[in-house]
């Protein structure tokens, strides 16, 4: 074997012996703590797999801030329109026309002042829409007997209304709360709990 300029034998195998020995040694006074460093390790684990995952609140638009809803990025919470942003292909329209209910007694009953509508459209046929309107702050009662009339099931919590649909394939929702209503119309692919999340947002 060819020898390595410079280097010197009689100084190598000593200190290659005496680095040896220091490991050695370092190993042997480490043996005691091993079934430590095991057991931290072993409930690290335990906690990370029994602890639950921390859930993100959902965020909620304070009713006064709706003033401030002047196009339809402002009527999503944050969550909510970036998945409708990666969607990709969808086409938004955002216009004034009033709710596109089947219950049209209850347009003409409650004469909504519409704030907004965001309507989107996807290749595939799917389609969401949502209007947001203001009206009298005791509609809400109206509004029920005139869903319940045209076959909604609804639903009345915390001074909060909800009317639901099945009907051409998708979701009609309704929600009012004092004097908003929030319309969402819902077929095909939607972000999961579209309306809930909508309305959580907009009415809190």
């Amino acid at each position: 074997m060819a020898r390595i300029p410079g280097r010197n034998s009689w100084i190598a195998v000593p200190a290659g012996l005496i680095c040896a020995g220091v490991v050695g040694a370092l190993l042997w006074f480490s043996l005691p703590m091993m079934p430590v460093a095991a057991a931290w390790v072993g409930q690290t684990a335990q906690r990370a797999l029994a602890e639950p995952l921390v859930t993100v609140a959902e965020p909620t638009r304070a009713v006064a801030d709706l003033d401030a809803v002047r196009d339809c990025r402002d009527l999503y919470p944050e969550n909510v329109w970036a998945e409708l942003q990666w969607r990709g292909e969808g086409l938004l329209a955002q216009t004034t026309s009033p709710p596109s209910t089947t219950a049209t007694t209850v347009v003409e009953a409650l004469a909504p002042a519409v704030r907004l509508s965001c309507a989107w459209s996807f290749p595939a046929g799917g389609s969401l829409v949502s209007t947001l309107s203001d009206v009298d702050a005791d509609a809400a009662a109206v509004a029920q007997a005139g869903f319940e009339g045209a076959g909604f099931t609804c639903t009345s919590d915390s001074g909060i209304l909800h009317c639901s649909l099945a009907r051409d394939g998708g979701i009609e929702d309704h929600v009012l709360r004092g004097g908003l209503w929030l319309f969402v119309f819902t077929k095909g692919w939607a972000p999961d709990d579209f309306a809930s999340r909508v309305s959580g947002f907009v009415l809190g």
